[in-house]
């Protein structure tokens, strides 16, 4: 059915004004010719007339059609075996997912076709054996075991090539760690280098801050003592009258740089009247009590210099074992990629062997006999994959993912019976949902294949639902000649929202919509179609 529904516009402010003022003019035109002109009454409407609202908004042109939601994808699936039904797991309503087991043919039919796949087995084996006996060749075993020595060969060479892989693998990174390892030794080296550097500039400066020598006048290899006797200079002599604590020398003048000297006299004048505490050139015995001593801050800076050395000499044999390291490391990967290749070889060899040796045993013959035997293993052949096909059916599993709505076999039935109907299990596929309908033959050629439609259903009071046209059928006229066409109409089901077959829907197809227009209340209008009023 075709229909034509309104949707009011947006009311604006201006609009206001507008129709005060047509209002007035209104009036004012019943006073002007109300008397002479005009047979409505002063102040009011003629008999049968009246003042209606009018608005703007958008005419939908649609058709609507009624009908009922239906679920068009069903499988059934059905034991193709003959048997009696063991198990039956599932039930009306059930949840089921493809692959899901369904029923079970009973113990003694599994054990019955599992008997006949042994036979066809054995036929099998008959059949092959006679065919070799014929024509002179190896039985069926002694093909089998060169088949299965080909099959070994093939996966030893597989192995052998993967090991020799992962040995290539393994010793390019032993390699690697073993130059890492040379590469961090040398850093250290370096390293502490920096160190010794470090100590050397604190050694030479304890002889600047005690005799004020020139830094690079000092010999960083060698010892205080051989240093000072290259000096030829007496730390004693140069710190005998300071050994008195707070001893007060300020009385006498700073005497002159003596240019003959490698120290600087002022320095030491310095260290002998300006130092508040004990004063000792050398000191066998230790520093001297709340005082210095010139020759152990020298001996310490030197000791601590030497331990650095020993350090670096620590880390330079540390260096040379790495680079050993690597040299067993390379040795050693070449005799475990030579050892993997040659492994390899050998796999190669013996696959080639035995395949051979296989290839030996296959023989071409034309014969009327060998034929005739050869189409024996053929028939025997398909015997055995039947067989092997029942098995498989004993177990019914479900051929979609869906829910089960309906349930025709239990524990006990027989099946294959003369006249009877296959039990079965149908399986309704949720997620595809239609609702049929009909349109008129005057609307027919508006409507098309993938037209968007509006469902509403009696269940789902106040919502709607979205879906399309997906198929238009034939023409049929009912009891009263009125030709209508079939419309299926595929919903699109919200995540979360179940439905149910047979639910009644109304559906409106929109054909067109017109935005704008000028929309009259259908109460104020009477009359007919061809004639409104």
């Amino acid at each position: 059915m075709r229909f034509l529904s309104a949707k009011a516009g947006p009311f604006y402010v201006w609009q206001v004004p507008v129709l005060l003022a047509v209002l007035v003019g209104a009036g004012l035109a019943a006073f002007y010719y109300g008397p002479e002109r005009s047979t409505t009454p002063v102040g009011g409407l003629a008999e049968g007339e009246q003042l209606v609202p009018v608005q703007r908004g958008t005419l939908t042109d649609a058709i609507a059609t009624s009908g009922t939601v239906v679920f068009p994808m069903r499988e059934e699936a059905s034991f193709t075996v003959a048997g009696e039904v063991g198990e039956v797991l599932v039930s009306v309503g059930s949840v089921v997912r493809e692959g899901d087991v369904l029923a079970r043919l009973n113990a003694a039919t599994m054990a019955s076709l599992e008997r006949d796949v042994a036979k066809a087995e054995v036929d099998l084996r008959d059949a092959q054996e006679a065919l070799a006996d014929a024509l002179g060749l190896p039985d069926a075993s002694e093909i089998s075991a060169a088949s299965d020595a080909v099959t070994l060969s093939r996966r030893a060479l597989e192995n052998a090539q993967a090991d020799l892989e992962l040995t290539m693998k393994n010793t390019a990174r032993d390699e690697q760690d073993a130059r890492d390892a040379i590469q961090d030794a040398m850093d250290a080296v370096e390293d502490e280098l920096d160190v010794v550097d470090e100590y050397a500039e604190e050694y030479a400066d304890t002889f600047v801050q005690w005799l004020g020598v020139p830094a690079s006048s000092v010999n960083t290899a060698r010892s205080p003592s051989e240093v000072l006797d290259g000096w030829q200079l007496d730390l004693d002599a140069l710190f005998d009258d300071r050994q008195v604590l707070n001893h007060d020398l300020s009385w006498m003048d700073p005497p002159d740089d003596d240019p003959a000297t490698l120290w600087d006299e002022l320095v030491v004048f310095s260290w002998k009247t300006l130092y508040v505490g004990r004063l000792a050139g050398t000191c066998p015995d230790g520093p001297p009590y709340e005082g210095r001593c010139a020759e152990h801050e020298m001996e310490e800076a030197w000791t601590a210099l030497e331990d650095a050395r020993a350090v670096v000499e620590e880390k330079r044999a540390t260096v040379d074992d790495a680079r050993a390291a690597l040299e067993n490391t390379q040795a050693k990967t070449a005799r475990d990629i030579l050892a993997a290749e040659q492994a390899v070889e050998k796999a190669e060899n013996a696959l080639a062997a035995d395949e051979e040796a296989a290839a030996d045993l296959t023989i071409e013959t034309e014969s009327l006999d060998v034929a005739l035997l050869q189409s024996e293993i053929t028939v025997a052949e398909h015997a055995l994959a039947e067989a092997r096909e029942d098995v498989r059916n004993a177990v019914l599993t479900a051929p979609v993912s869906g829910i089960v709505e309906d349930v025709s076999m239990e524990a006990g039935d027989r099946l294959g019976e003369q006249g009877q109907q296959a039990p079965s299990v149908t399986i309704l596929d949720p997620s595809v949902v239609e609702v049929d309908g009909s349109v008129d033959e005057i609307d027919v050629l508006a409507v098309s294949v993938g037209m968007p439609v509006a469902v509403s259903l009696s269940a789902l009071e106040g919502q709607t639902l979205t879906g399309e046209i997906v198929e238009i059928g034939a023409a049929s006229s009912g009891q009263t000649g009125v030709v209508t066409f079939p419309v299926t109409i595929r919903l699109d089901v919200p995540a979360g929202l179940t439905l149910r077959d047979g639910l009644s829907a109304v559906s409106e197809i929109v054909l067109a919509q017109y935005a704008g227009e000028l929309l009259i209340p259908t109460s104020s209008v009477s009359g007919s179609i061809i004639a409104p009023v």
